[in-house]
């Protein structure tokens, strides 16, 4: 998946805050709806199939 411009400069820059949230909430959504935790869990785990990680992006350590 392509980066984003989330600050509107005309810049895909990974190292800003602004451009690198919006590419990872595209890649997150374009994989699974995120309507449900069952789809925001698979959503996560596309993109670090890790029980840990999945546990600390949720809040739960």
């Amino acid at each position: 998946m392509d980066g984003a411009d989330g600050n509107g400069d005309g810049i895909k820059d990974p190292q800003n805050i602004d451009d690198a949230s919006l590419a990872a909430a595209r890649y997150l959504c374009a994989s699974s709806s995120m309507s449900t935790p069952a789809t925001w869990r698979a959503a996560v785990q596309s993109y670090n199939n890790s029980s840990p990680y999945t546990a600390l992006a949720a809040g739960r350590q």
